[in-house]
This record gives C-alpha cells, sequence and structure tokens, in this order.
C-alpha cells in the first residue's frame, strides 16, 4: 500500500525552513499574482499542487549559502538594483555590508536569488515608490546594459531598458547615499559617438 503524502505539512515545513512567507515561496515557485492564496491552500490543505510543482517544491533549495548572518556586524548598508541572481552583492556583503533592499524583476532570477541569499527581490523597481526603498550607505545598481551594447543593437535610451538609468538617478536623487558603483558595458563608452555616456555622468554629476 503506498504511503499517502501529506503535502499540506511537507510545504508548510519547507517555506518556514526556508525564511520565507507565502507571498515570497509563491514567488519562487513562479506562481501568479494570486499565488499567496494557492500557497495558503496548499498549507491548509484545500488542494494539492500538481504534480510538476510538487517536483518543483521538492527540489528548492532549503539553505541559502550566502544568506547575510543576523550576528555579523555590518560596517554599512547597501541596496542592489537590477540585482540579477546576486553577484554584485556578494562581495559588499562579504565586507559586512548588509542589503537592506534588493530588486529584480526576471522570475528566474528571483528563484536563483533567493537560492543564494534566501529572500526574494522585489519586482519592478518602476513600480516601487522611493519612500519604500530604505534608507542606505552605498547604491548598488547593474541597470539593463543590452540597451547600450552590440548584443542590444544598441538602441540606447531608445530602447526602454535604456531608460532604467531613470530609475537609478530617481533613487539617488531621493535617498541620497553616500556612494554609487553602476555596472559599466562594453560600447557604452563610444555608443552614439560617446554622448550617451556624456549624458550619463552629466546627470550624474548633478547637484542633489
Amino acid at each position: 500500500m503506498q504511503k499517502q503524502v501529506n503535502y499540506s505539512a511537507l510545504i508548510k515545513e519547507k517555506r518556514l525552513r526556508m525564511g520565507l512567507c507565502q507571498k515570497n515561496f509563491a514567488q519562487i515557485l513562479g506562481l501568479k499574482s494570486n499565488g499567496e492564496r494557492t500557497v495558503r491552500g496548499w498549507e491548509n490543505n484545500e488542494h494539492k499542487p500538481t504534480q510538476s510543482k510538487w517536483a518543483e517544491i521538492i527540489n528548492l533549495h532549503e539553505t541559502a549559502p550566502y544568506k547575510f548572518k543576523a550576528s555579523s556586524k555590518e560596517k554599512f548598508t547597501f541596496i542592489d538594483l537590477f540585482a540579477g541572481i546576486g553577484g554584485i552583492r556578494l562581495p559588499f556583503q562579504e565586507l559586512k555590508g548588509r542589503c537592506v533592499f534588493t530588486s529584480e524583476w526576471d522570475k528566474f532570477a528571483q528563484k536563483t536569488y533567493a537560492a543564494n541569499y534566501g529572500e526574494v527581490p522585489h519586482g519592478d523597481i518602476t513600480k516601487i515608490p522611493t519612500s519604500e526603498i530604505p534608507e542606505h550607505d552605498i547604491l548598488l545598481g547593474g541597470f539593463p546594459c543590452q540597451a547600450f551594447s552590440q548584443a542590444g543593437l544598441k538602441k540606447g535610451f531608445s530602447d526602454t531598458r535604456g531608460t532604467m538609468f531613470f530609475e537609478i538617478q530617481r533613487i539617488l536623487a531621493s535617498n541620497r547615499p553616500k556612494a554609487f558603483l553602476l555596472e559599466n558595458v562594453k560600447q557604452l563608452q563610444s555608443h552614439n559617438k560617446g554622448k550617451t555616456f556624456e549624458t550619463i555622468t552629466a546627470i550624474l554629476r548633478l547637484p542633489i
């Protein structure tokens, strides 16, 4: 006789071991806008996940190797924008920095980020008011570089990805961190005969 699986208890235990709320757990699994309700239904034994989704739940990492330890004495705080899977965060965290806010819209990158750091990034930065972004010492931004690269056809600010730079400007002007670090990309300096880079540096030098 096949042993019956207690889906509700196992899902809840898994989520709690990962240190995630139902909303973030739903995000990692790529569930839609009602995902939190779906997870709640699983845990309340109202319905069960599909076999493919159950396999995905089973394979989720429970321990994040780069999770910031609460016992660590922080030396500074920072935010991680257009974070990808968190590559730019790691060295700053190793220097005793604590990340207080992360944004990344791609759901697959969010899942990997959560596996690495034990937290799910916020989504689309254009929909997040600056008032909801905590104070921080350093802003890290890997803003979408495809708009300026050879691979991205070098459309620059005419490409919606290029306009993401102005989201960084918005946050810098509002939060006024002590320092910032932005990702570079091949072709950025030469794009549009150097005019794009001149625009970026001129904006960054504006008094705030």
